[in-house]
């Protein structure tokens, strides 16, 4: 595999696009952390009656939600339209990597934090 310039551009635009992930889920569970109370100091002897509940963690939920699913299907159709550019015969087909990472720009305006 060479590495010409459509495939660093193309890495670089994946890897923000998961780096952006990254950061939302490590916010995510900052948030969580802080919104914790802290544990009570333990009583000198249990008491009878009812039991704290425990909360649902709340990383378990998906972290991110689509805000529009007509972006996502406009963005793989781009990114389908550069792969086809990159396996054919076209007269375009070095600048395969235009329309993969204008795709990636686009799945990344598709999807957001969910909060």
């Amino acid at each position: 595999m060479t590495l010409d310039t459509g495939t660093i551009i193309v890495v670089v635009a994946i890897a923000l696009f998961y780096v952006r992930v990254v950061l939302i889920w490590r916010d995510k569970a900052r948030r969580a952390k802080l919104a914790v109370p802290a544990p009570p100091k333990p009583a000198k002897r249990k008491k009878k009656g009812v039991q704290p509940v425990k909360s649902a963690d709340p990383l378990e939920k998906p972290i991110l939600e689509v805000t529009s699913w007509y972006l996502v299907g406009v963005a793989v159709v781009i990114m389908l339209l550069g792969v086809a550019m990159k396996t054919s015969v076209w007269t375009f087909s070095e600048y395969w990597w235009i329309p993969i990472t204008f795709g990636i720009i686009v799945l990344n305006l598709g999807v957001r934090s969910r909060t």
